[in-house]
């Protein structure tokens, strides 16, 4: 019997250990993977190495029973599932110029309401926790085993237009960014609704672009908002905050950069639009006249003339020199120089500035109607006070045009060098 070479026993034993070393290192098992790897894959979500993904889902349970950690689970099962789709979401010809973040909403939503155009295979459960009192799902498959039909991103938007109009739990803030603008306005007055029960009712006008039509405790108070005030507040509460404050340039302006961090543009522009609106912080309605990407929005009627402008920031100086003292509604008037956008309403009871003995600031805020603004600016006119009537005038006009006599009135009064100064 003939024995191998020592040379052949190298060169097969080599063999061996190359293809067999090699085997294994490509075949490296998914735990091994997940496990020098893990804290990436929490933090990425979906994580990808040759040919595994590998998937992480979370949920949070709405009690401590057993029942609701059981279904926490499973919501975690189902969205670390959903998430494997990301790996294949360039197969849909977005638009070049779409925000990822708002790519990523709409492929979400796709991919949950098109289940028929999608294929999942090959998954296997890596591991299951929970952590701050979160229940956290990572699953593992094979790049392969994930697919998605190809689909053009105008059918997209023709698939979101027939759910927005079948579906009533079908999100409204999503079809609203990428619906024709012909289709703008009806899609607002839905959103609009929606978040009428969510924020309440002055949140509805201001996205409308309304007329607030009862005045609001901020108002009725004369607080103003500063950005260091708000800017660390979550989207939720910002909208909250913005029922009792409607229409503040500042607070508009802190909901359009949250909205446009999570892709959220054509949003973001409708706020920064509603900040052009009120004209009591020339700081954050230039800000937010700046960052619109649309003007769809933007009110196509300016309220106050150049030279009102003018007039207006010469009462800015007056008010902050402390030449006069207003509070209450009274104060934001004076400073918007009658910009306040109020509507119309009937007084709470009858009372007279004149005749009463009562506060003008007080005045206001039981009367905040065109009458009231009116008899206040008439206050001081009669005390040759033109300047300081004028913003009063404006706001009464505003509410009422019956008014705009007496607002041309001091106007032209003001043109002819009469307190101007």
């Amino acid at each position: 019997m003939l024995k191998p070479s020592p040379y052949i026993l190298i060169i097969l034993i080599t063999s061996i250990f190359v293809i067999g070393g090699g085997s294994a290192c490509l075949a490296s098992p998914p735990i091994n993977i997940y496990e020098k790897n893990k804290n990436v894959i929490l933090d990425e979500g979906l994580y990808i190495q040759g040919t595994d993904v590998f998937s992480v889902g979370w949920a949070k349970p709405s009690s401590h029973s057993a029942l609701s950690r059981k279904i926490c689970r499973k919501k975690a099962h189902t969205r670390a599932q959903v998430g494997f789709f990301r790996a294949v979401k360039n197969k849909i010809d977005w638009p070049d110029d779409m925000n990822l973040s708002l790519r990523d909403k709409l492929f979400n939503a796709y991919i949950s309401f098109s289940t028929s155009s999608l294929h999942l295979g090959g998954v296997t459960k890596i591991d299951e926790f929970t952590s701050k009192k979160k229940c956290i799902c990572i699953l593992h498959t094979k790049k392969t085993e994930i697919d998605i039909k190809p689909i053009v991103f105008s059918d997209l938007v023709y698939l979101f237009k027939k759910l927005y109009i079948e579906n009533d739990n079908f999100n409204a803030r999503l079809y609203f960014e990428i619906c024709d603008k012909s289709k703008i306005n009806s899609v607002l007055m839905s959103l609009s609704d929606v978040f009428c029960k969510q924020y309440g009712e002055n949140v509805k006008d201001v996205i409308l672009g309304e007329k607030i039509k009862k005045l609001p405790d901020f108002w009725r108070r004369g607080r103003l908002l500063t950005y260091e005030e708000i800017a660390d507040f979550e989207l939720e509460q910002l909208l909250k905050l913005l029922n009792y404050s409607p229409y503040d340039p500042v607070v508009s302006y802190v909901i359009g950069n949250k909205f446009s961090k999570i892709g959220y543009i054509r949003l973001a522009s409708l706020f920064y639009a509603r900040g052009t609106t009120w004209l009591i912080n020339p700081v954050y309605n230039k800000l937010c006249r700046d960052l619109m990407k649309d003007n769809f929005f933007i009110q196509k009627i300016e309220i106050l003339s150049q030279q009102e402008r003018k007039l207006h920031q010469k009462a800015m100086t007056k008010i902050s020199s402390n030449d006069y003292v207003f509070d209450g509604v009274a104060k934001l008037v004076f400073l918007s120089y009658g910009t306040l956008p109020l509507v119309e309403s009937s007084p709470v009871r009858q009372i007279s500035l004149s005749t009463d003995g009562i506060n003008l600031n007080d005045y206001l805020n039981i009367i905040p109607t065109s009458k009231g603004f009116s008899e206040v600016s008439r206050h001081f006119k009669d005390q040759g006070n033109w300047i300081v009537a004028l913003p009063f005038a404006i706001q009464a006009s505003q509410m009422d045009r019956q008014y705009t006599v007496l607002h041309h009135q001091i106007l032209n009064r003001i043109s002819k060098g009469v307190n101007s100064n």
